[in-house]
């Protein structure tokens, strides 16, 4: 008699539950484990070599200093870009768990899951610091004679797995998952030709977390364009031509362009969004992004001088108090009430907070005093001609940059729920029975509207409903 295998119903990254095996299960779960284990154990390898060779001797030293000149940008964008997908992968779990619809608020497909996400990202981040380790042991032992082809290796082999028109993981669809992805940024790229809509915003806004991964693979691409790298059989020849360095005027007005882009593109959907709906917040938001386009701009003609630091102190500031105030909708009763209307400016259990959260009260606090600190990096990692820190601080400024963009991420897309649903109709007819019944009661209309809404956010009932408004209205957008 054959052993009969045990179901249990799970979703596997779908909305709804399905009869699946546990044998399924723990091979998904397996899989996932071992490319996680693979990426950082290259990554503790990767590491461990360059420690080793930085003032080993002459030809290691050399072989760093040779790296940090040549393909060291290239890498760092690799990473950086792997990273906030892994990052990406969490967030949608906290959502998953918090009971937060992020597939309908992003528009993304149904398919797409945390366990996707995290185990693609971790398959490229294992191809890239595989590719490092061995671009460093060409250096270092000569492992082959051309060292041009392993960080060309790293970038062909990234984008033809993130790209691909294959499945890779067939049960989830992610060629779907990754076509969804390129229509978003199609979008986001022709602003402000289509109407703005909360996830073009969103994707725009992580975006504005990227202008050094724009700028290093700009630098990498001129050095293949320019530098003779295949010609060059020389092990050890500098191949950095001119024409990618600060002396080529064409080369400078590129960097330029790549660095203000992303800030462009928010400014322009701003102003779109301003013509569409005449609310005034968002030329306010306009004027934020043109701070931070002032930054850049100061340090192409005036980088390190005090007209930057006062331009980058006061962005970073209007950047930071919009993350508190408008992306996450917390703030003083009296503001709340003016920002976002009279039901979210009822009193808080906490202060500064707003009264309906889904997440711990301690979450948000940590989530201000690390979001404000972060911040101070900001400003550096946006001024493309800054030399405040050394080069290879720019890594680690970077990955505290997606940090702060993935935490961000995480409370922007709560708040956005809230929002919804207290402007839905559902929430306004909780709100009229409410109202009549503290007419009845002598209870005060404030608490009230508190109950009324506290009891939509946390309703089956309203969340389905909200569902079905915020698919009708992201497709009429």
């Amino acid at each position: 008699m054959e052993p009969v295998p045990i179901t249990v119903m799970d979703g596997l990254g779908q909305e709804k539950l399905q009869e699946v095996t546990v044998d399924v299960l723990k091979n998904r779960f397996f899989v996932l484990g071992l490319q996680t284990g693979m990426a950082m154990q290259m990554f503790v390898v990767s590491t461990i070599m360059m420690m080793v060779c930085y003032g080993h001797d002459s030809k290691t030293s050399g072989a760093i200093l040779l790296f940090s000149h040549e393909y060291y940008p290239l890498f760092r964008a690799l990473f950086l870009i792997c990273f906030f997908g892994v990052f990406h992968g969490v967030c949608l779990y906290i959502w998953k768990r918090c009971g937060i619809n992020y597939r309908v608020l992003l528009g993304v497909p149904h398919s797409h899951n945390y366990h996707s996400v995290i185990r693609g990202f971790f398959t490229v981040i294992t191809v890239v610091f595989s590719t490092f380790a061995l671009y460093v042991l060409t250096l270092t032992v000569e492992l082959t004679s051309d060292r041009h082809v392993w960080p060309a290796s790293a970038a062909i082999l990234s984008l033809v797995y993130l790209f691909s028109p294959w499945d890779w993981m067939p049960s989830w669809y992610d060629r779907f998952q990754r076509y969804s992805l390129l229509v978003t940024i199609g979008y986001v790229l022709v602003t402000p030709m289509y109407r703005t809509t909360f996830a073009r915003t969103f994707v725009a806004d992580i975006l504005t977390s990227m202008p050094k991964v724009f700028l290093d693979v700009h630098f990498t691409s001129c050095v293949y364009a320019y530098g003779n790298v295949f010609q060059n059989t020389s092990l050890w020849a500098e191949i950095v031509p001119d024409a990618c360095t600060s002396s080529n005027p064409t080369y400078n007005t590129i960097r330029f362009v790549l660095s203000v882009f992303p800030f462009w593109i928010r400014l322009l959907q701003c102003l779109r969004a301003f013509v569409e709906t005449r609310k005034i917040r968002h030329n306010a938001n306009a004027l934020k992004y043109c701070t931070s386009i002032a930054v850049v701009v100061l340090s192409n003609l005036a980088p390190e001088s005090a007209a930057w630091v006062t331009m980058s102190v006061l962005s970073t500031v209007c950047a930071f108090c919009w993350d508190v105030l408008m992306d996450w909708g917390h703030g003083p009763a009296a503001l709340r009430a003016q920002l976002h209307g009279e039901r979210f400016g009822s009193p808080s259990d906490a202060p500064f907070l707003r009264p309906f959260r889904l997440y711990p009260t301690w979450c948000y606090y940590a989530a201000f005093g690390t979001n404000a600190i972060a911040r101070m990096g900001w400003a550096i990692l946006i001024s493309p001609n800054q030399a405040v820190v050394q080069q290879h601080f720019i890594l680690l400024i970077g990955c505290i940059e997606m940090l702060r963009r993935a935490q961000w991420a995480i409370f922007r897309l709560e708040w956005e729920q809230i929002h919804l649903i207290g402007n839905s109709s559902a929430a306004e007819s909780m709100l009229a029975l409410r109202a009549r019944h503290a007419a009845q009661s002598g209870v005060s209309k404030a608490e009230a509207a508190h109950g009324a809404l506290a009891a939509a956010v946390q309703s089956s009932v309203i969340e389905n409903k909200f569902m079905s408004a915020t698919r009708y209205v992201l497709l009429e957008q």
